[in-house]
Order: C-alpha cells, then structure tokens, then sequence
C-alpha cells in the first residue's frame, strides 16, 4: 500500500513532530485516501492522508490526535479551461465530489464535521523520490530544464473511464509541451532535458538518482497540472532552490507568498524565460528565495513546527471556515 521512499517527507515530518512534542508513544499512520483502510487509530496517533486528489473529509482517520491532509479536505472548482470538453469533464467531476463529501458531513453531523475540522491540518505533497543532494550553485547549473513526465496517468483506451477523466490533465500537458519545445528550439542542444514516460507509473520506476539529479542541475522546474493543479515537482522545484513556474493553484497557507512564477496559458511560457534568462539578477533573487520557502515554510522540521501547538492542546478552540478553496490555516 505505501511504498516507503515516496512517503519519506511525512516520515520525517512526524520523526521531527515527536521529537518537539516530547511524545516517544507518538504513532504514525499513513493512509493514501479518505477511504483508505487504517489499523487502530486514536488520541496517541497522527495520521497523515497523502493522496486524496478528491478532497474530502478524512473520515477514515476521524480519531486520530491530529490529522494532516494533501489536496484539501472540500472539492474545489477548477479555473475554466480553454477547451470547453476539458471544463465539462472538471465541472461532472468536481459534482461528484461535492456529492460525496456532502453524504460524509451529512453522517458526520455539523458538531462531527467541526470537531474533524479542528483538528485537520493542510500540509504539501512534498516530494517524491528526490533525493537529499548536495546544492549545486545557481550559476553553475547547466541545464535551462529538466522535465520528465508523462501525458496520461495510465495505459488506457481514448474511450475508458480514465481516459476521459484524465482528459483536462491531457490537454494542459499537450500544450505544456508544444511551449516546452518552442524554448528547447531557442536554447543550446544540451540545455532541456526533456523526457516523456508512457504514463504515471512508469515515471515512479526511475529510483530517483537520475531524476535527482537531472532537476539539481537545472535552473527551471516546469510544473504542468497533473489530475489536479497541485503536483510533487512544486515543491521538488522550490526544495532544490530552482525557478519554478506553475499554473493557477489553489488556495492554501503553504502556497501564499512562495516564490513561484505562474502562467495563464502555456503560451506565455517562452516569452517568460526570455525575460528571466536575460535578467541573471532576478534568477538569483528567485534561487535564494526558493531555498528559504522550503526551509522556513515547508520543509518537514517547519511543518513540524507549525502543527506542533494543534498537536498540544488537541486541536484549536475553533476550527477554521472551509471556503470554496478547501483551504485551512
């Protein structure tokens, strides 16, 4: 079910946790989804969902000591896309969500969903197989980029069920990647990296090293949506203290104020590192302010710091409102 060097992040977000929160009996459990099976869980456990790309109510985890959540704990609508099929297969998709986190909180009672709520905390995705590396200086580094992923999440007919729900990540990437090649024809032949995998799965058999490594030795970290806005390559980009450019995000506390470039359209993307390539001064700003995001802000020792008072006083007096973002904290 979990696969240990992809969780490595939480691992080390509770090992900190426990060691601040002087709580040796302290237990971890992992759950990829709000309908994930869980072994005993109580006041003494801290539970973390990591997966739950339909952002519902952690009500697998309900009585765990605190809980900590990717991905949102409400369905957010998704911005209008500008191919209108895309837009209607998010807009049924984000219904069906809706549907079932409002069968949940109907169970749960309006006393149930607060007392769940307050001691929820949104956290990052952190990484996924990136590797602990030493940091390759800025100016150093030779590579414009380093992309490697995939269009589709898996192997599967144009008329499957995946296939169709997968289709706005699709076309995000499709034309992520007509941008991408656009800069890679203006660039040295040895400056992109890019590499397409057949799908999701196949990108998780590389152990990590070349990914790694590809990524430590780029300026750039090119975040393209995935099944949702929110991907592991933000926070790998900002982790590696790379320029990293994204699409619209959600609302969340660890995304307000990070250093991150976004685009409302891939097109604009070579036109952006134009101006960024030409401009050594503001690349170096981004470097070293990406670096101090993932130190100060995400990193598992800061958000061990953060959720260390909910831990203590068994969640906050009240809980905060859940907008339309699904955003806490």
């Amino acid at each position: 079910m979990i696969v240990s060097e992809d969780y490595q992040y939480f691992k080390e977000i509770f090992a900190h946790l426990k060691e601040l929160a002087g709580r040796p009996g302290l237990r971890l459990a992992l759950a990829v989804d709000t309908r994930d099976a869980v072994g005993e869980v109580d006041a003494d456990t801290v539970a973390i969902v990591t997966s739950d790309e339909n952002c519902q109510l952690p009500v697998n985890v309900r009585d765990a000591g605190l809980i900590l959540k990717c991905h949102g704990v409400e369905p957010y609508p998704m911005p209008a896309s500008p191919v209108l099929p895309a837009a209607l297969v998010e807009r049924l998709r984000v219904a069906r969500e809706r549907r079932r986190w409002r069968a949940d909180a109907a169970r749960l009672g309006p006393a149930g969903v607060a007392g769940l709520l307050a001691k929820t905390e949104l956290v990052p995705m952190g990484y996924c197989k990136q590797l602990d590396l030493p940091l390759v200086p800025f100016a150093e580094r030779r590579r414009v980029f380093s992309f490697r992923g995939s269009v589709d999440n898996y192997r599967a007919g144009l008329l499957s069920r995946h296939a169709v729900t997968n289709y706005p990540k699709r076309v995000a990437r499709q034309r992520f990647l007509a941008a991408l090649r656009e800069v890679a024809r203006e660039a040295p032949a040895d400056a992109c990296d890019l590499r397409i995998t057949t799908d999701f799965d196949d990108s998780l058999k590389d152990a990590g090293r070349d990914y790694s490594t590809a990524l430590m030795d780029s300026r750039f970290c090119l975040c393209p949506r995935g099944t949702r806005l929110e991907t592991f390559r933000i926070f790998e980009g900002l982790r590696y203290g790379c320029i990293t450019v994204t699409e619209a995000l959600p609302d969340r506390w660890y995304l307000r104020g990070a250093p991150l470039l976004s685009v409302g359209d891939w097109r604009e993307l070579p036109g952006l590192m134009r101006r960024l390539l030409a401009d050594p001064e503001r690349m170096a700003e981004l470097h070293h302010r990406s670096l101090a995001w993932w130190r100060d802000m995400i990193s598992p020792l800061a958000i061990a710091r953060r959720v260390l008072p909910r831990l203590e006083r068994g969640g906050p007096a009240r809980h905060a409102a859940v907008g339309s973002a699904g955003g806490l904290g």
